[in-house]
Order: C-alpha cells, then sequence, then structure tokens
C-alpha cells in the first residue's frame, strides 16, 4: 500500500509539473509528458543528440527532473533515466517521439 501511495504522490507531482509547464508556455499546443526508463537509447544522450524535433517533429519544451523543471532545454541539456520530457507536436509526432524514448518491448509469439 505504501507503494501505492508513493507512485500515486508521484504521478500527482507530475500533474503539478506538467500543470505549471502549460502555464509557463501557452500556446505551444498541449505538452505530453513522457518519461525516459532507464533502458532507453536516449538516456545519457544531449537533446542535440537526439534530435527529437528533426526526427520526430516533436518539440521539447520542458525536463522535468527530481520535481524541478527545466523550461525550452538547451541541446545541450543530457537526458537522464526517470527524466520526464514535456513534449509537443502533432499526435504523429508525438507518437514517433514516444517510440523513441520508450519503444514498446516485442513479444515472442
Amino acid at each position: 500500500a505504501q507503494m501505492a501511495a508513493a507512485a500515486d504522490a508521484k504521478d500527482e507531482s507530475l500533474q503539478s509539473d506538467m500543470q505549471r509547464v502549460r502555464a509557463a508556455l501557452p500556446g505551444l499546443g498541449e505538452p505530453v509528458s513522457l518519461r525516459v526508463p532507464v533502458d532507453s537509447a536516449a538516456t545519457e544522450r544531449t537533446l542535440a543528440e537526439l534530435n527529437l524535433r528533426g526526427v520526430t517533429g516533436a518539440t521539447v519544451l520542458a525536463i522535468v527532473r527530481r520535481g524541478e523543471t527545466a523550461l525550452l532545454p538547451s541541446g545541450h541539456e543530457r537526458v537522464h533515466a526517470g527524466d520526464v520530457l514535456a513534449v509537443a507536436g502533432t499526435e504523429g509526432a508525438i507518437a514517433a517521439a514516444r517510440e523513441l524514448i520508450d519503444p514498446p518491448v516485442a513479444v515472442d509469439r
């Protein structure tokens, strides 16, 4: 039960962080949160190396890390496991960014 309460608190904190991103950057579309898993190919790479906008069309509006929010991060910003990227773009761009950051696990049939 403690783990569930901790997860709920983490979700509430993330929702609060995303509300701050929306308020700070109005008019840039509805940001979507993408959590960077430990095994992501994005981990420990800079935003410039990932070239998320060039590859997917999605724009990183903010990075939320340990409760701190970096708005409009530069290309030099490094992505770490556990970070939450607030991204905006078309539905297709968001889907492509999600696949790059947290690809679905292949299921053997």
